[in-house]
């Protein structure tokens, strides 16, 4: 029965969304939103070296190893958990 199936549960570091079927995809097979392997480590998109801010009417986050386009599909969210691509942010002088 339904009934008997068990709930998927989503990480807290992730909100579905109907626009992002793809991540959602990848997220419900344990994998980092964008496709890649998640981190073993416990950091965030937002400590990464290769987030970038892309700005023109509005605000938008990339990463530059994934692919990116004018679209909600390659927009990274800061409080997702980090991939296996993911580097420290060099540290200023």
């Amino acid at each position: 029965m339904i009934d008997d199936l068990p709930v998927f549960e989503w990480p807290d570091w992730y909100r579905p969304s109907k626009s992002r079927p793809r991540q959602n995809s990848a997220v419900a097979r344990g994998l980092h939103p964008m496709g890649m392997r998640l981190a073993a480590n416990s950091e965030k998109c937002s400590s990464c070296a290769f987030l970038v801010l892309k700005k023109r009417a509005g605000r938008w986050y990339k990463c530059t190893k994934t692919r990116m386009a004018g679209s909600v599909q390659t927009d990274i969210r800061l409080r997702w958990a980090a991939c296996e691509l993911w580097k420290a942010e060099p540290c200023g002088d």
